[in-house]
């Protein structure tokens, strides 16, 4: 099995244009999202061995740093999943949609056989003796060891100082492994570049992500259901993104989460690295703010939401446990000392990019502002998540 990453914004804004005009030239959906078809070329840039189709990509909403004082998400398609691997002499794919030419993908040499391959790789354990839960954190574009050992003591202290990671029974049973292996360019060992910064950036000027592919192939003998990686990136730039687990033809791929070692006015950087920690353990965004420039519907009823998101505000029906009496259920909102309550679990209108139609337990939590705690809700599913075998 091999893979094609299509993390590319224009590439894949093409091939939603291509479905739309199949669409508007009365295509059925299922004749619109027809297969892509994979061409192997040599090094002469001729085809070789035979064409096939594989299904478009499955995309996942990644949530990142936006605009300065928002947060925003941009639909991410997964890398290709081939079931064969390129024949001999391949050093280039065309993408075909629907028949038409789609785009020309480099083949990229295969990784190392894991993070720990690299030259000069060191690691070592912090946390409990015998932990039920390990937090990889992996050295990106460090060259100066000391550098990313004094981050990483920084970043620990914030999680043994953090609710739920300070409660007897939760940090009794996490550790975390860090892992170092020096840079060996300005890109790193996952290509995580900078984002581009300035007025035609948009959404993206905070978005940080590396070749997707490659960290899920560098970091799988780190992967496992007690464990989680955090990407920690040697920038000048904050910013980050959330890590997440796909399962896909049954089977699960551990993307990372990504973090600067950049604070910003307001916010310094290990806050914003607890929050997409949290998305890494399974929660989901709770900002209430619209995304504009969405390729996603948020409502989509296809997508799966955490356990700290509720597609119904009725009290009686949401995931969580609400501490509203059932007397007033019905009319909590109407009641200020209920309504602006910091500590009222309830169901409080705007999550996931949406002012409307999804729900979040809580008026404040991390996975809303980094700077907050994580409410009462996803500190259980944290702690309910790490104490997992």
């Amino acid at each position: 099995m091999g893979d094609l990453d299509l993390f590319h914004a224009g590439l894949w804004s093409e091939l939603r244009l291509r479905e739309q005009r199949e669409r508007d030239r009365g295509a059925s959906w299922a004749e619109a999202s027809s297969p892509l078809t994979i061409e192997w070329l040599d090094d002469n840039d001729e085809a070789i061995g035979s064409r096939y189709s594989v299904p478009v990509p499955p995309v996942v909403a990644v949530e990142h740093p936006g605009l300065p004082g928002s947060m925003t998400a941009t639909a991410l398609p997964q890398p290709l999943r081939m079931a064969d691997a390129p024949p001999a002499g391949a050093v280039a794919a065309r993408l075909f949609f629907a028949g038409e030419f789609l785009a020309k993908k480099e083949m990229r040499p295969p990784p190392p056989a894991g993070y720990a391959a690299l030259a000069g790789y060191e690691t070592d354990r912090m946390g409990a003796a015998a932990p039920r839960f390990i937090l990889h954190v992996v050295a990106e574009r460090f060259s100066d060891r000391d550098r990313f050992l004094g981050r990483v003591d920084e970043f620990w202290g914030a999680i043994m100082a953090a609710r739920p990671f300070n409660r007897q029974g939760v940090r009794d049973g996490l550790a975390l492994a860090w892992h170092f292996a020096p840079a060996f360019d300005a890109d790193g060992h996952f290509e995580t570049r900078d984002p581009v910064q300035g007025v035609d950036a948009h959404h993206d000027a905070r978005l940080f992500m590396g070749d997707r592919a490659c960290a899920e192939e560098l970091l799988r003998p780190l992967a496992s259901a007690s464990s989680r990686a955090v990407v920690l990136i040697d920038s000048r730039i904050g910013g980050g993104a959330g890590g997440s687990v796909v399962r896909w033809q049954g089977h699960d791929y551990y993307y990372p989460s990504w973090s600067s070692i950049k604070s910003r006015r307001g916010e310094q950087w290990w806050q914003m690295c607890l929050h997409e920690l949290g998305h890494g353990l399974g929660l989901g965004d709770e900002y209430s703010h619209a995304y504009p420039d969405a390729d996603f519907d948020p409502l989509d009823p296809a997508i799966a939401l955490e356990g700290n998101v509720s597609r119904t505000g009725a009290l009686a029906d949401v995931k969580w446990p609400v501490n509203v009496p059932a007397a007033h259920h019905a009319d909590w909102r109407q009641i200020p000392a209920l309504a602006q309550d910091p500590d009222t679990v309830a169901a409080f209108e705007g999550a996931r990019y949406t002012p409307h139609g999804l729900y979040r337990p809580m008026l404040r939590c991390r996975m809303n502002q980094t700077w907050d705690e994580f409410c009462d809700v996803c500190q259980n599913l944290i702690a309910e998540r790490i104490a997992l075998p």
